[in-house]
């Protein structure tokens, strides 16, 4: 869903005018921030305050990363947005995004990958049939059915917690003191931009009551052919201009950036909107890694232009990498 700009202010009218909604959410999202299920296989879970994305899956590639170079074996799991798939399904070469969701298409890259809506399920199969020294979970913070040995949750530091109220009436998920106390550790992911208030808000919560707090900065890894010319980028994630801004970070000629909303599936008019742009400005089509593999298995014109695009990987470069390694390990 492309969130709401009065979410990210903090007074607006639609915000006032939903509060009362947004206490019977509150009640109900509080009460399922309950220790669920353990399992006898150490469970990180990577997940955010707020609704739409925050950096979730790229933490989750690159903690992956970290316990592949110290010798573990690590699957991931997770609820397969926007699949129809219930699970539990450990993900194939021949699954598409309608199968499973795009983000476990990318993780599939880097380790084995299970979709479950049913996280306990999930956990149970992981158990049962894979080799895994480490299960890390991708979202799953605020359901309840798991209980990690350490949950990490992404911010975006541009973005914080926005205007504070949970949904529909802000952009949180759950009270945002409730969602505190259960977590462990705050991973702050910065771009090019200012800081939130509501993120240093959060960062002295954290550091107030001991838990800590970590950063790293999102980097575009861009490819020396698109360092020439102008380009046409698209993306369907939890807040488009993000990635138009690493673009224009990373000195490329940007002609135009076409926003679509997260997880959206590319459909025919679309494709051949983009083509025809790309063409107009006589420009290179870009996109995310992640909107690439939702389009993987697609035929027609859908096919064309993810044939035609280039997909530009995002990187994290953490502050104090063995620091952080060292905190998730001695968690679990």
């Amino acid at each position: 869903m492309k969130s709401p700009g009065f979410w990210w202010k903090k007074r607006s009218l639609r915000g006032a005018l939903l509060s009362p909604l947004s206490l019977i959410t509150k009640s109900i999202a509080d009460g399922r921030l309950k220790e669920g299920e353990r399992s006898n296989i150490p469970v990180i879970c990577i997940g955010n305050f707020v609704v739409g994305g925050a950096g979730k899956t790229p933490v989750a590639l690159a903690f992956c990363d970290w316990f592949l170079k110290q010798g573990k074996s690590a699957v991931f799991l997770t609820r397969g947005y926007g699949g129809r798939l219930k699970g539990p399904h450990q993900v194939v070469e021949a699954d598409t995004a309608k199968d499973v969701g795009d983000e476990p298409l990318l993780l599939c890259q880097k380790a084995p990958v299970v979709v479950a809506k049913d996280k306990r399920a999930g956990v149970r199969f992981i158990e049962d049939s894979l080799d895994a020294d480490i299960i890390i979970m991708d979202d799953g913070f605020q359901s309840g059915q798991v209980k990690p040995h350490i949950s990490v949750v992404v911010m975006d530091d541009g973005r914080g917690v926005g205007n504070g109220h949970v949904f529909p009436a802000g952009p949180l998920r759950a009270g945002l003191d409730k969602q505190i106390e259960k977590a462990d550790v705050l991973l702050i992911l910065s771009g090019d931009r200012d800081s939130a208030p509501s993120t240093q808000k959060v960062e002295k919560a954290f550091n107030d009551s001991g838990k800590p707090v970590f950063k790293a900065k999102t980097k575009l890894v861009i490819d020396e052919g698109l360092k020439a010319g102008p380009l046409v980028a698209y993306c369907g994630i939890g807040h488009p201009q993000k990635f138009f801004d690493a673009i224009d970070a990373a000195g490329l000629e940007m002609a135009l950036g076409c926003p679509f909303d997260d997880h959206q599936p590319y459909g025919k008019a679309d494709a051949k909107n983009l083509m025809t742009l790309a063409k107009r400005f006589n420009a290179k089509l870009v996109t995310t890694e992640k909107d690439y593999a939702r389009m993987k298995g697609v035929e027609g014109t859908v096919a064309k232009l993810r044939e035609q695009s280039h997909a530009i990987p995002l990187k994290l470069d953490f502050e104090n990498p063995d620091e952080m390694g060292n905190s998730l390990t001695s968690s679990l």
